[in-house]
């Protein structure tokens, strides 16, 4: 049974910020999400919220297929089955974030490149793109069919634009994310033609979220995403949709637009859907 108290709030960036309670909000019920900060307890969630992101969350390649001639009966879906019952059980619809990393992959074409240490452990210490693109599609492809009637959303890893160790969840130029997400849009659509994709969150309108994701939208990257995705910025900035907007429509951007991860309680225009990243204490 969910709870029906919010306890502690922290952003993704382990910066802080006070309680909230949004139980008292008069907004529809389908408009709040919860991103759930390293626990995968959903029974934490207060009960009127029936969305979820877990963050880092077990949709991580190398922990799912631990060798690549592996057979998808004999990879480790066992973290994930508990989590999709659990969802069931609590009646939560889950976005899941997809780590493209596996470290036997890695090697096959980064192995000179520098381990990068991460605050979050279970990603890993080598985000950069699959070597082998074709062994990455099959992965996925087994993974979203394999959850078709329980995971609809699906997110290609989180904040790309963030490469600084130890914040770092992929390291790569733009060009190497927009191919990351056009070969995980194919193989996700498909194995769902229904599922929806999100970029890895655009983390705040910072210099360097503006070069990085700016180059993607001017060459069409917006044809690999049904669910334009925004993050709190690392710093915690206030995020502003206006300029957001302003920007969008350079690019003549007109989607569907998610926050997902952010510490403020409010209500945001233009907004389709938003999740607040929280902590709870045990």
């Amino acid at each position: 049974m969910k709870r029906s108290l919010l306890i502690l709030c922290f952003g993704i960036a382990l910066s802080g910020c006070s309680n909230i309670d949004i139980l008292n909000d008069s907004t529809s019920d389908d408009y709040y999400g919860i991103t759930l900060l390293e626990t995968t307890d959903l029974a934490v969630l207060p009960n009127d919220v029936n969305w979820a992101i877990v963050f880092p969350g077990p949709f991580r390649w190398g922990a799912i297929q631990t060798n690549s001639d592996d057979l998808p009966a004999d990879w480790h879906w066992e973290e994930i089955d508990k989590l999709v019952a659990d969802a069931k059980r609590e009646n939560i619809e889950l976005v899941g974030i997809i780590w493209p990393y596996a470290e036997w992959d890695q090697v096959k074409c980064h192995s000179s490149n520098f381990v990068v240490p991460a605050v979050f452990s279970e990603i890993g210490q080598s985000p950069y793109s699959p070597c082998d693109e074709g062994l990455y599609k099959n992965f996925l492809h087994e993974l979203v069919e394999r959850y078709t009637d329980d995971i609809h959303y699906w997110e290609i890893t989180d904040s790309p634009s963030l490469q600084q160790p130890p914040l770092a969840r992929f390291i790569g130029t733009p060009e190497e994310y927009t191919k990351l997400l056009e070969v995980s849009y194919q193989a996700i659509k498909e194995a769902n033609a229904d599922a929806y994709v999100l970029n890895g969150g655009i983390a705040g309108l910072t210099s360097e979220s503006i070069a990085f994701w700016g180059p993607q939208f001017e060459t069409g990257i917006a044809d690999y995403i049904d669910i334009l995705n925004i993050q709190e910025s690392a710093q915690g900035d206030e995020i502003s949709m206006s300029a957001y907007h302003s920007w969008f429509d350079i690019y003549q951007l007109d989607k569907i637009t998610w926050i997902t991860r952010v510490s403020s309680a409010e209500k945001f225009d233009s907004v389709d859907k938003v999740f607040y990243t929280q902590r709870y204490e045990n």
